[in-house]
């Protein structure tokens, strides 16, 4: 009896290790034993935790109402409007000039706005893709505020009449030029130097994965892209901007890698010593759901932000 009880437990054990590998084999997105689900999921409870009332701004507001918007978030209208508000109220004391050097803050408002359901160009009286079409202005951001300007003004595409439609993509036409025109001779882009910065190329790519005219020239600026992200990446499967492993860097890879159809988890390239994108995003990881700025620092809002705007591409 005694060795049958035995053997018994000893089946029992077995079995109860082999569905927690069954279980844990079925997550296989990282070493957290999460899926890209269960990540956003984790992130988008401490950003509502911590963010109970969002209004507008670079962090607690646009970043974080676009990331829940195309995560099909169901939230309260009064936590919508409160957001509303708040850029409301900015655009009446502005008097619709939100920034008279970085587009990008047009870029940002006119994403969340689109994701909100909201049309950007009828704001308090004032159209926010305007500014956007002024693409010498665009450009002071380099291709930054470029490829923020194409992206922002495809998300704003289903609220555009047929003529105001036509402006913007001619205005996109131009800032693709100068994305290309900028593409260094070994693939990949930066604000200065000759090697290609992980952060900026993601987002030329992202854009260009945007832009509906597809020309051999930007499909090739494209691939070159991808495969300098591939060297770019870190043997954790992070990715670095100014030497430092940020999650902000990984995380704009990794939306730009979903822009581009490619599998985070199986896909070779961007697999480093048995780490994908998603072990480097875990590095950031906290407990909590949220993620740090560098790994094995406090929790970030804006890096928090960042990795579950990413993840909603997925």
């Amino acid at each position: 009896m005694k060795k049958n009880k035995a053997n018994s437990i000893k089946i029992r054990l077995l079995t109860t290790m082999l569905l927690a590998g069954m279980l844990f084999g079925s997550f296989g997105c990282g070493s957290r034993g999460n899926t890209v689900e269960q990540r956003r999921a984790k992130a988008e409870k401490y950003l509502l935790l911590h963010n109970p009332s969002p209004e507008y701004g670079s962090v607690g507001g646009e970043w974080l109402m676009a990331g829940l918007s195309n995560a099909g978030v169901s939230f309260s209208d009064e936590y919508k409007e409160n957001y509303l508000k708040t850029v409301k109220d900015a655009v009446r004391e502005t008097g619709g000039i939100l920034e008279e050097r970085k587009y990008t803050e047009y870029s940002r408002v006119v994403l969340a706005l689109s994701a909100l359901g909201e049309d950007p160009s009828l704001i308090e009286g004032y159209d926010l893709t305007k500014p956007l079409m002024e693409t010498e202005r665009v450009a002071l951001q380099g291709v930054t505020g470029l490829s923020w300007g194409i992206i922002a003004l495809e998300a704003a595409g289903e609220y555009q009449n047929k003529k105001t439609r036509s402006a913007c993509l001619e205005a996109e036409k131009e800032m693709i030029a100068l994305i290309l025109r900028e593409e260094l001779e070994e693939g990949g882009w930066s604000l200065m130097g000759e090697q290609p910065d992980a952060d900026v190329t993601a987002m030329c790519i992202i854009a260009l994965s945007q832009y509906p005219e597809k020309t051999e020239a930007l499909v090739k600026a494209q691939e070159r892209g991808i495969e300098a992200l591939s060297a770019l990446q870190q043997p954790d499967g992070s990715y670095c901007s100014e030497g430092e492993e940020t999650a902000e860097s990984t995380a704009q890879v990794f939306h730009a890698l979903c822009a581009e159809g490619i599998d985070v988890e199986k896909d070779e390239r961007f697999i480093k010593q048995g780490a994908s994108i998603l072990d480097g995003l875990d590095h950031f990881a906290k407990k909590d759901g949220s993620y740090s700025h560098l790994a094995g620092q406090e929790s970030d809002e804006m890096a928090t932000e960042q990795v579950y705007y990413a993840l909603g591409f997925y």
